[in-house]
Parts: structure tokens; C-alpha cells; sequence
């Protein structure tokens, strides 16, 4: 649902609420697949004073790819959602401040280390690659620019590309990840 319907939803359960002199409380919200995600649950719920519960705190079981704050281990499938059970939710009106990945010319950093990284030194008879890690340490550079202006979908992040390459040692992949982070960074930031 879109806020409009949500709040028509509200204003139905105020007015029966009023109409039979009992409370109500939210049970349904914060399902991933059905486009209500956290903040904006939560926001609503906290406009219109409403109770609500957390349906599946754990991500874990037949659930877990829509429900569910926390695996296991104590990680978040996102921060945010976290967040908005804290209180907190996302800016999406006039006033936004938007990030500036190169305010102090990081991006360009990033995209000058995935060059060297990836340049190939030949001379007659030889030829030199740097290393996967210094390919992807110079990729984590962009990806962590990348992840905390929020210029790319969190639900792969590529940090987690990056460790998955790592751990497998692929070169290759490692080579392309880095060219594609070094690519898209370019472009976000509209760099030449």
C-alpha cells in the first residue's frame, strides 16, 4: 500500500475504535513484500498513536526473507530498520541534504587506486598485475564511498561481494568487481 491507503486504513479503525469504545493496536506492518517498509510503518503507527508489535524479531525460518530484524548472530538485514523501532526515520522531504561522495576528492582517489590496481606494467618479455588484495582493497575504497552515500541497493552490498571474492580468490572477479565499482562511482559522481 501507498501512505494514502495506509492512512484510510487508520482513520477506518479510529472511527470503529471511537464507534465501540475500544482500543486498537497495528498487528499487521512491516512486511517486505508487501511495500510497508519500517519507517514508514512505524511513522504512521506514531501519528495516529497506534500500539503494534514486532511479528518476527529474528530473521530466521520460513520467514526470513520479509520478516525479521536480526539473524542470529546479532547482524541487521538493515540498520534502518532499527532505527525506525528507535524512533528515527528517513528525510524524504523538501530540505534534503543529499551526500557528496567527492567533497574532499575521495572519489577520485577511489577511482585512481582501481586504475593502478588494475593497470597491467609491461615491458619486452614481462608483465606485472597487483595483487587480488590490492585490487580489492582499492574496490572496498569505492564500495565503502558507494555504501555510505547510499549510492547503491544495500540489499547485495558490495562489501559483501568483495568478502565473498576474498574468501574465494577469484582474480577475475576480483578485477571486474573493482572496474564496475570504479565505473559506477564515476558515474554517481559525475566525474570525467
Amino acid at each position: 500500500p501507498v501512505r494514502r491507503q495506509i492512512e484510510e486504513s487508520y482513520l477506518a479503525a479510529e472511527e470503529l475504535s471511537a464507534r465501540v469504545g475500544k482500543p486498537f493496536l497495528n498487528s499487521e506492518l512491516c512486511c517486505l513484500c508487501r511495500a510497508n517498509p519500517y519507517d514508514l510503518a512505524l511513522d504512521i503507527c506514531r501519528e495516529h498513536h497506534t500500539g503494534w508489535y514486532l511479528f518476527e524479531l529474528m530473521i530466521d525460518g520460513y520467514w526470513s526473507d520479509v520478516h525479521g530484524i536480526f539473524y542470529p548472530d546479532g547482524t541487521v538485514r538493515d540498520p534502518s530498520i532499527p532505527a525506525a523501532v528507535l524512533g528515527f526515520r528517513r528525510k524524504r522531504d523538501e530540505g534534503m541534504v543529499y551526500p557528496n561522495a567527492n567533497k574532499e576528492g575521495y572519489a577520485q582517489r577511489g577511482i585512481s587506486m582501481v586504475k593502478e590496481a588494475l593497470e597491467e606494467k609491461t615491458k619486452v618479455f614481462r608483465a606485472g598485475r597487483k595483487s587480488i588484495d590490492e585490487v580489492l582493497e582499492a574496490a572496498e575504497f569505492c564500495a565503502n564511498l558507494l555504501e555510505a552515500c547510499e549510492l547503491v541497493p544495500m540489499y547485495d552490498p558490495p562489501t559483501a561481494r568483495i568478502a565473498r571474492i576474498r574468501k574465494a580468490g577469484d582474480e577475475r572477479e576480483a578485477r571486474k568487481l573493482a572496474y564496475e565499482l570504479a565505473l559506477l562511482l564515476q558515474d554517481k559522481c559525475q566525474l570525467l
